[in-house]
Formats: C-alpha cells, structure tokens, sequence
C-alpha cells in the first residue's frame, strides 16, 4: 500500500459478513466494506486508489459492535486468516480484564 493514503485519524465504520456476488476473498482474511466505508479510511483524494489496492488501513483498532456507556476495543492480531482468529479484546473503563466472550457465526 502506498504511503499516505490512509487517513490518521480514527474514524467509524460498518464491517459486514456478507459477500454481495458470492465469497471472493480466496483463502484471505476479508472484512466486506461498502465504497463510503473505503472513502473514510482514505485521505483526501486516495479513495479509488485504496479501493483498487484491496487493503484495509488495519493500523487501528477495530470497535466491532455498540455498547452504549461502554468503552469496549477490539483489536485483531497480526497472522489472523480464515482458518486462525485471534483477537485482543479490552474494557477500556476498568482494569482492561473481560469476564467472557461469546462469537456468534
């Protein structure tokens, strides 16, 4: 990925599971993002270049999910594939420690 073209600042966006036109991603890890998700992450301008670059700026931390009150982060380890997740999940309000965690397909 080029240089420069991912925006710095963190911003909110709308992950999915659904492949609109079938599964494409061919044994890669993928998060289905629509264009305006794309145009968030970019810098002025970069939009249809991060687009056509396939890359997610994974730099940051992930908030999967809303949690009214609560200061919940995800963030997906380097290595995770299809076959592998790993995730570091943190309470950001207390000590950092989560009670249980519940995946759901």
């Amino acid at each position: 990925m080029q240089e420069g073209m991912c925006y710095e600042k963190p911003v909110t966006i709308i992950v999915t599971d659904e492949c609109p036109g079938g599964y494409y991603a061919f044994g890669k890890t993928h998060f289905d993002l629509s264009r305006a998700a794309f145009g968030c992450m970019a810098t002025t301008g970069k939009t249809t270049a991060l687009l056509k670059s396939g890359e997610l700026c994974r730099n940051d931390i992930l908030t999967l999910g809303e949690f009214p009150g609560k200061n919940i982060t995800f963030h997906i380890n380097k290595g995770s594939t299809d076959y592998w997740f790993s995730i570091l999940i943190e309470y950001k309000d207390r000590d950092g420690y989560v009670g249980a965690v519940h995946l759901k397909e």
